[in-house]
């Protein structure tokens, strides 16, 4: 993993205050990040408890969601983080 869990955690919770930020603008889709997020938090738990594989499964699930999270400024850099992250994480349970 290229990125630190301090790194990935920090990566979430700036997106996290983003979408927390947004949430009352309807074209933001604030449940749909939320549900995002939890995906993530869920992902970078199973990833450390040792479980590639059921992580890969998580990751593919978020990754559309991630896709359509457009990032301001201040995120722009978590969001390419995560993203790194998910098709890292995607590709580790193919790897023997």
């Amino acid at each position: 993993m290229t990125y630190s869990d301090d790194d990935i955690d920090g990566a979430i919770e700036r997106i996290a205050q983003d979408v927390a930020r947004r949430f009352a603008v309807p074209e933001f889709h604030g449940p749909a990040m939320t549900a995002l997020l939890d995906e993530l938090r869920r992902m970078e738990a199973v990833r450390r408890g040792g479980d590639p594989d059921a992580a890969a499964l998580i990751a593919t699930g978020a990754q559309p969601a991630l896709e359509r999270y457009r990032p301001t400024n201040a995120t722009s850099r978590a969001k390419a983080l995560l993203a790194e992250v998910v098709a890292e994480v995607q590709g580790s349970s193919a790897a023997p």
